[in-house]
């Protein structure tokens, strides 16, 4: 028997890169030679260490950057006496205390002290893991970031992206075969702060249009309006279909570096057919073949226990979503005084039910919510369809109490179907405090009464309860333990429900084994006992893994390998996987390949039924992106969010630019067709790039290597690179009374351009400044009182000037 006790996690965050180098200062007399500056700043090498501030990250969330030393992609040394300070809302007196004592070893003193530390160089920055028994309390309060650095590349303002998957696929099914062709298109296009978003799917005979609409943000008040189709309309937890119309709401993605609890996800919405594979486990167990339309979390099987369960949505042109699966409570609290409200009017893109089949009437969606305690918030909401005498209304609270965090709703329907549902879920964590934090407990208790109309039938009066919980603990230190159960009963409805139990164990990093029991109780044909089993191994470097799974139910067996590799700017991976149960045997394998500028799949999958015809399908999928933003275009393999076109002054002088080097390694580089893509931007979050040119040539402006770049929504930003021929200065500076100005330091600055050019005299007055850009300059000397002098480089210039003799 199977449960759905389950929902959809929105992973709405994703970690801040801020990484920063010291400005390194040129020599009096002597220019130093461009190659070595990069040596300097970059390291080719991996013996020689660096010493960079490398931002700091604690449970996923941001922090201000810790001085540390790297030795190739090793940590060396770190700064404690930062990380202490980074971490003091965090870290209990004791653990803070121990790391301030620290003088030698410092990584292995952090680890004694219950605080492990790691370097990223993917993501250039450090990591930090502290176990509840080091932590102090923690509230439940949003904790907001220190506010960023001014961004030194802002969005363009015109830009877009257009990704493009080609899919040729083949089926069969006994003697029937089908070949289909398939092209995926969705982009975006971005003029002064508005978006318009679309996809679509074009076959072999016609082209069907997907979601369309145009977004505008307001980002300081967190809001955002759409219009046309919008897919992420919410109303509590009253079930809305996908509308098309206007709404305008609260949106907290506006503000990346504000940490927030997600809410529940919206149904799955389907705007074109498609494959949807059911895993549990990392195994297949349902594959359906979907038409468009709105799905629940009810119409797939993902019962037993606390199964990871994830849905993969594969289209016909071969483009692929997964949405993953977890616990099915997620409430959420506000701020005291913090509020958040949708409101959105519309007509459902889909027919509603077959009464109105064809219809279209209009819809009103009402959603506001407000924090009104330290730990309480209180929320309604409406459905309403006025042409139709259907409303829905909720009103609800979450509550926080010490480590509970209780939710209550009540809902009441009115119009076809009379009813009231009331349902009160919990949510308790280990105590932080302890060193064994003790049961996780979470569940729900439902209650429902309504007078169900039908246009053939009577009204029929129907009462149902239904009680959820599970609660799972750690026993030692590899050992966990978790129990569910299930249990619904109603007046024309039989008791059922079941419990079950399972036991985990890990072995070293590499081994883990699962057991469970689950007992099915309630109407004769459903009693039963059902066991499982899953055994799963990393090796090689954790570069793959194998898993076997085993169900009692339906007599499962199965075994899947996995294999992952490459680095940042390629990789690869491949899959095999093999299951045999009573309705018969399933073989799947899958290989994919990515590069900077385009990326492919390969599938095939073979199902041998019990009863029934042999069927079988492969498909091969190719995708690439092309963006534009400024009149720059360039190519990349996927664009995920916004992003970014590094786009050099001079790309012969340039020569190669890389994004983010990290040893041989690199995010993103100019090699190949077009210039540097960083397609994985976040909206409305500043981001620090890291540009390295090794090839430049001599006497030409390496331009901004640390770059901060903020995006819009799915807009892009031109990030602009060297190569411009660069300017010598020779000058003799003299003081008012005609004696030479020695030992002064100073600095070239330009009004549109926010870096200084750091200079100072030597003996004699003798000044020389490299680097310089054709423009009007200002020479600021830091005497008393301080001086300045114009200078300005016409377009032409180039090598060195002399300047002569400067007087105040």
């Amino acid at each position: 028997m199977r449960s759905t006790r389950v929902r959809m996690a929105n992973s709405a965050l994703r970690a801040v890169v801020i990484y920063s180098l010291g400005a390194i200062a040129c020599a009096p007399a002597v220019a130093q030679n461009r190659a070595d500056l990069y040596e300097q700043v970059f390291g080719k090498k991996t013996e020689n260490k660096r010493k960079l501030d490398a931002e700091l990250e604690l449970d996923g969330y941001a922090r201000d950057p810790v001085s540390i030393e790297i030795l190739g992609k090793n940590l060396v040394d770190v700064d404690l006496a930062e990380v202490g300070e980074r971490l003091a809302d965090v870290l209990d007196s004791d653990t803070a205390a121990c790391l301030q004592s620290s003088a030698t070893e410092r990584i292995e003193h952090a680890r004694a002290c219950g605080v492990t530390l790691s370097y990223d160089p993917g993501s250039l920055k450090l990591k930090a893991d502290v176990p509840a028994k080091n932590r102090q309390e923690q509230s439940l309060s949003v904790r907001n970031l220190p506010k960023p650095s001014a961004a030194s590349a802002k969005e363009a303002q015109l830009s877009a992206y257009l990704n493009v998957s080609a899919s040729m696929r083949h089926q069969r099914a006994g003697t029937q075969r089908l070949t289909g062709k398939a092209v995926g298109l969705d982009g975006a296009i971005r003029w002064r702060g508005a978006t318009f978003e679309f996809d679509g799917l074009c076959d072999e005979d016609a082209c069907l249009p997907g979601l369309r609409s145009l977004v505008f943000d307001q980002p300081q008040a967190l809001r955002r309006w759409r219009f046309g189709d919008l897919p992420d309309t919410s109303a509590g937890s009253l079930a809305v279909p996908g509308l098309r119309g206007i709404s305008v709401g609260t949106n907290f993605e506006l503000a990346p570096t504000r940490s927030y609890t997600p809410e529940l996800e919206s149904p799955l919405e389907l705007n074109t057919p498609a494959t949807v594979e059911v895993f549990v486990n990392n195994r297949v167990v349902q594959r359906f073949q979907l038409s468009a339309g709105r799905y629940s979390l009810r119409d797939f099987p993902l019962g037993f226990g606390a199964n990871v369960a994830e849905l993969r949505i594969t289209d016909a042109a071969g483009r692929q979503q997964v949405r993953a699966l977890q616990t099915f409570v997620d409430l959420s609290l506000l701020d005291q005084g913090r509020s958040r409200f949708q409101l959105a009017v519309g007509r459902p893109i889909l027919s509603i039910d077959g009464e109105v089949r064809g219809l279209r009437p209009w819809m009103l969606v009402g959603d506001y919510a407000l924090g009104i305690g330290p730990s309480t918030t209180l929320g309604g909401a409406l459905v309403s369809t006025p042409e139709l005498n259907q409303h829905r209304v909720q009103i609800a609270l979450t509550q926080a109490v010490g480590n509970w965090l209780v939710g209550s709703e009540l809902s009441c329907a009115s119009a076809g179907s009379r009813e009231c549902a009331a349902n009160l879920r919990f949510r308790k964590g280990g105590d932080l405090r302890r060193e064994e934090p003790g049961w996780r407990i979470e569940g729900s208790l439902s209650a429902r009464r309504g007078a169900m109309a039908d246009s053939n039938l009577p009204a029929s009066n129907e009462e149902r309860m239904q009680l959820m919980l599970r609660g799972a603990r750690s026993i030692f230190e590899r050992y966990n333990l978790s129990i569910g159960l299930r249990a619904a009963w109603g007046v024309q409805a039989a008791t059922n429900g079941s419990l079950s139990t399972q036991l985990g164990t890990r072995l070293g990093r590499h081994f883990s084994l699962r057991l469970g029991v689950e007992k099915a109780f309630g109407q004769e044909q459903l009693d039963d006992t059902r066991f499982v089993m899953s055994l799963s191994t990393l090796f090689d470097g954790a570069r793959q893994s194998l898993q076997f799974d085993a169900d009692s139910l339906d007599n499962v067996q199965a075994t899947r390998w996995q294999f992952n590799a490459g680095q940042m700017h390629t990789g690869y991976s491949s899959a095999l996987g093999l299951s045999d149960s009573d309705f018969g045997r399933n073989v799947d394998a899958n290989a994919s390949y990515r590069q900077e500028r385009f990326g492919g799949d390969f599938s095939v999958v073979r199902a041998i039924p019990t009863a029934g015809v042999d069927s079988s399908e492969s498909r091969i999928t190719l995708r690439s992106a092309v963006v534009f933003a400024d009149g720059q275009v360039g190519l990349t393999e996927r664009v995920l969010g916004s992003f970014g076109l590094v786009v050099p002054e001079d790309g012969a002088a340039a020569g190669a630019v890389y994004v983010n080097p990290v040893d041989d390694d690199y995010l993103a580089s100019s090699l190949g067709v077009g210039p540097a893509v960083v397609p994985s931007l976040r909206a409305y979050e500043a981001r620090m790039l890291v540009l390295s040119l090794p090839d430049l040539a001599p006497n030409r402006d390496p331009g901004e290597l640390f770059p901060m770049v903020l995006p819009g929504y799915k807009g892009g930003v031109v990030i602009r690179a060297g190569g411009a021929p660069t300017v010598s200065i020779e000058a003799h500076v003299l003081k008012a009374d005609g004696t030479p100005a020695e030992f002064i330091s100073g600095h070239f600055e330009r009004a549109d351009d926010p870096v200084l050019r750091p200079v100072f005299t030597g003996r004699g007055g003798r000044l020389r400044a490299t680097g310089l850009a054709a423009g009007k300059w200002t020479l600021v000397l830091e005497t008393n009182p301080r001086t300045q002098h114009r200078v300005t480089l016409g377009d032409g210039a180039g090598g060195v000037i002399d300047l002569g003799v400067l007087k105040p």
